[in-house]
């Protein structure tokens, strides 16, 4: 049986942390000569004998001569990664100090650089996804442990971890290229909008300045010059407002989808009245998502005005708008049977200043953008239906229930 090469308390300062690593290297390899190319392993073992099967497993692996150091607790482990950085973890989980989440959660905390390896003893299938879902990159299972899967699970451990690494910094830099184009559109339409609003006003005096005797082209010229100048002030109000929706992090609370649809139809009573529009609405009363209910609400007035602004000369309009849930979502479903979307284009009218061909209708081609960016910023989806109907279309959002009503099935991440 191996000696404790690391003490149970805690380590106040470097050099004591640094004596007891040296310690622990010696425990191990007692004629260990120190190289800096020299890989190093920190395994966290509570267990003598389970840490001598370890080394001797390790100090068969064919492809690298590994510097061991090991600790006997978590309190330890930290203060040990103050000063090395490990290439890889093999971690126990049933700790003194700590047990299963926490380690993990202190570990990646703590040494974000390096993969883990998790072993325990316990026969909970339950353990290794709880673990991944944590940070760590593999899972063993103590008992098991031969040369060729720990060789195996530290390779894929280091390729995983590098991989999502990899993927964290091209994240970040996409959320830095996003934030400073969501700046530079907010600063150029803020901007815009002075002179914009100037020429607007300017435009309007000048019609009223015109002589009586001024021909109708000059009237209707300088009307025209008005309703496209007009035009030009809500496409930069809508920039803003487009821009504005990723500076401001969504305020993410219990919704009632019912009392979203019915206050949306409130706000929309004066045109469905004005077309003779029939709305029918199956929602439960106790179905609730997690999300913001202004915005919320935008994104439903939203495509019930489309539902208006698009629907058929041929037939009377009908809107049907009903939810249920699906899992940890709640998908809200609006169909009409107006003109309808082309297949092709279903994913087009998402995009910022995209329209369809309708010139007769007026639009901006910011409103499903902006729906898209809600839906986007509480971690939901929106899309068209193309499956279901042949005439008009269908809208379904997706978003999550509140999260007491699915426990840690998902995590919401409003950033």
């Amino acid at each position: 049986m191996i000696a404790s090469p690391v003490g149970t308390t805690a380590v106040d300062d470097l050099e004591n942390i640094s004596r007891l690593i040296d310690q622990a290297v010696h425990d191990f390899h007692p004629d260990f000569t120190p190289s800096v190319a020299q890989p190093v392993m920190l395994v966290i073992e509570d267990d003598d004998i389970d840490a001598e099967v370890l080394l001797r497993i390790v100090d068969r692996l064919p492809d690298r001569d590994w510097r061991v150091v090991r600790a006997r607790t978590l309190s330890v482990a930290l203060s040990i990664l103050e000063i090395e950085s490990p290439d890889v973890a093999l971690v126990d989980l049933n700790l003194a100090d700590a047990w299963h989440s926490d380690t993990v959660q202190a570990l990646v905390e703590a040494a974000p650089g390096c993969p883990i390896i998790v072993q325990t003893g316990l026969d909970d299938p339950s353990v290794p996804s709880e673990m991944l879902r944590l940070g760590a990159q593999d899972f063993l299972q103590k008992g098991t442990i031969t040369v060729d899967s720990l060789g195996r699970s530290i390779r894929h451990a280091i390729a995983r971890h590098q991989t999502l690494d990899a993927l964290r910094r091209t994240w970040s830099r996409l959320a830095v290229a996003n934030e400073e184009l969501d700046g530079f559109a907010h600063i150029v339409a803020h901007d815009l909008r002075a002179p914009a609003r100037t020429a607007k006003m300017l435009s309007t005096r000048l019609v009223q300045e015109l002589p009586e005797e001024s021909s109708d082209l000059a009237y209707e010229l300088g009307n025209r010059l008005e309703a496209a100048l007009g035009h030009m002030d809500d496409m930069i109000i809508s920039m803003l407002d487009y821009a504005g929706l990723r500076r401001e992090l969504p305020r993410a609370s219990e919704v009632s989808v019912l009392g979203v649809v019915n206050k949306s139809l409130e706000l929309s009573e004066a045109d469905v009245i004005e077309i003779d529009a029939v709305v029918d609405v199956q929602i439960d009363e106790d179905l609730d998502v997690y999300a913001d209910f202004q915005l919320l609400q935008r994104v439903v007035s939203n495509i019930i005005s489309n539902s208006i602004k698009y629907r058929s000369p041929h037939r009377p309009t009908h809107i049907s708008i009903s939810a249920e849930r699906k899992g940890s979502f709640v998908e809200l479903r609006l169909v009409d049977n107006g003109i309808g979307i082309p297949e092709s284009e279903t994913e087009r009218v998402f995009g910022v200043l995209e329209r369809l061909a309708h010139r007769d209708v007026e639009g901006l081609g910011f409103g499903l953008a902006i729906c898209r960016r809600i839906v986007d910023g509480f971690r939901g989806k929106i899309w068209i239906d193309t499956d279901r109907q042949s005439v008009g279309c269908t809208f379904v959002v997706r978003l999550p229930c509140p999260p007491k009503d699915f426990a840690d099935d998902i995590i919401i991440h409003l950033d």
